[in-house]
């Protein structure tokens, strides 16, 4: 069994925010990281978690936005029983603490790095599309780890993404990862069918929702049970630091604009002025 890399997408368009950084047309991959020890034993354990899923609540997947919103085979299911799941999903992940990475791309991304990665243009990706140079700089960060962290994360690698930018069991060739993935191509699937793209989407959809949560001037009891969940997860992301909870949208801009600083972003003076210039 090869190294494999699963990555699932989340996001909130159409939703408006209080914060000035958590804007609507963000876009957002996590890949989770997986050596072929970790891969086997994952697959395994996840397999029981599902035929339990099966068997209480008809779904054949944990699908975490149906799961939180009640929604689809959960519609009926108590809230404390939803959010058991997610608590239960916070213990698995804390028993093995999987590396992932996270990559966030907005419109004001692309002002402050540029128009880096407009090589990729032809090879499957639109770089006028966030979700496209969200997913490309995902990618590269994952090749630069896995050259760097090849005694524990052996190539080649699988890199499987869920289903939605392509159709499920089809294959993209991306030339910067040439002799990195398997079969020469990236594969996107479904999350029924290769099921640790179900701790993708676990992460990727509790990472937007406590944004979300964070961005918010006041608190429901549901959003005060979730972030208390959540609060338990050991994360283990590469290149993020973990931080006491913001209590509103600005003390939420204090902490991007601090990590924004840290990186030597331009400031949010120069952006509203690149931003004037172009409109």
């Amino acid at each position: 069994m090869y190294t494999g890399i699963f990555i699932d997408d989340t996001g909130s368009p159409n939703q408006i925010t209080k914060s000035k950084y958590l804007t609507d047309d963000r876009k957002t991959y996590v890949a989770v990281l997986f050596s072929p020890e970790e891969r086997l034993e994952a697959t395994t354990q996840l397999a029981h978690c599902i035929d339990f899923n099966k068997e209480q609540f008809g779904a054949n997947e944990f699908h975490f936005t149906d799961i939180y919103r009640g929604s689809n085979e959960f519609k009926h299911v108590n809230l404390s029983i939803r959010l058991g799941i997610f608590e239960t999903f916070v213990h698995i992940y804390n028993q093995y603490r999987w590396k992932f990475i996270v990559q966030t791309v907005s419109d004001r991304t692309l002002l402050e790095h540029g128009t880096m990665f407009q090589y990729a243009n032809g090879e499957g990706f639109d770089m006028t599309k966030n979700s496209d140079v969200a997913l490309l700089f995902l990618l590269v960060q994952c090749k630069t780890f896995l050259i760097e962290n090849q005694n524990k994360y052996p190539l080649p690698v699988d890199f499987i993404i869920d289903s939605g930018k392509r159709d499920g069991r089809t294959t993209q060739p991306l030339s910067i990862l040439t002799n990195i993935y398997t079969d020469s191509s990236i594969k996107y699937e479904y999350s029924h069918e290769s099921i640790l793209l179900q701790i993708a989407d676990f992460l990727a959809f509790s990472i937007n929702r406590t944004q979300m949560i964070m961005a918010k001037d006041s608190k429901t009891p549901t959003d005060v049970r979730f972030i208390n969940i959540m609060s338990k997860l050991q994360q283990n992301a590469i290149g993020l630091k973990k931080v006491a909870y913001p209590k509103t949208p600005i003390e939420y801009d204090q902490l991007i604009r601090a990590d924004k600083d840290m990186k030597g972003l331009i400031s949010d003076e120069k952006y509203i002025e690149i931003e004037r210039r172009l409109k």
